[in-house]
């Protein structure tokens, strides 16, 4: 028996060589074998609880996985409405140095720019001829008042009784 089981040994792995390499045993496998069975029989949980996912995590080419990545698809599909309802405005601004971009403004060259561009020379003329023009109009009318006193005064002297017409013709262009 002893002598039968060492020649086995020794057989059975060269024979079954020989048979494997004369079959298809994929093609065996796949008309012979019922895969669902197996996978029904296979503990899917343990195998998982048993995984290092940190290290599978670190040996994946986290670059190359990138450049497969369609950023701008990802990015249509974004709904930036519901994006900028979250985004607190208030919170931005108030970590923005106000200060230091006020102290980058040229405000020289602002000011330059907007006198060039609203012609502060002619503003000027037209506000104080302006003034001046209505202060000649104040001043004449003031005139007036004053020369109607004068005859009043003058009628009452002189013991005038009529009325005279003595109110100066209005000049409508003014009104």
């Amino acid at each position: 028996m002893r002598q039968a089981s060492a020649l086995l040994d020794v057989l059975v792995p060269l024979v079954v060589d020989e048979i494997l390499d004369r079959i298809d045993l994929t093609q065996i496998v796949i008309d012979r074998v019922k895969v669902m069975r197996i996978v029904d029989e296979v503990d899917i949980a343990g195998i998982v609880g048993h995984l290092d996912f940190d290290s599978i995590v670190e040996s994946v080419p986290i670059d190359h996985i990138l450049e497969l990545v369609d950023i701008n698809g990802i990015v249509a599909r974004v709904n930036l409405n519901q994006v900028i309802a979250r985004v607190d405005v208030n919170a931005i601004v108030s970590t923005v140095d106000i200060d230091a971009i006020v102290s980058r403004v040229d405000l020289g060259s602002i000011a330059t720019q907007v006198i060039d561009e609203i012609d502060l020379p002619e503003i000027i003329w037209e506000s104080s001829s302006g003034m001046a023009s209505e202060s000649v109009v104040g001043v004449r009318m003031q005139g007036r008042a004053a020369d109607e006193r004068i005859n009043r005064i003058v009628d009452r002297v002189l013991r005038r009784r009529r009325d005279r017409k003595t109110a100066a013709p209005v000049d409508r262009s003014e009104q």
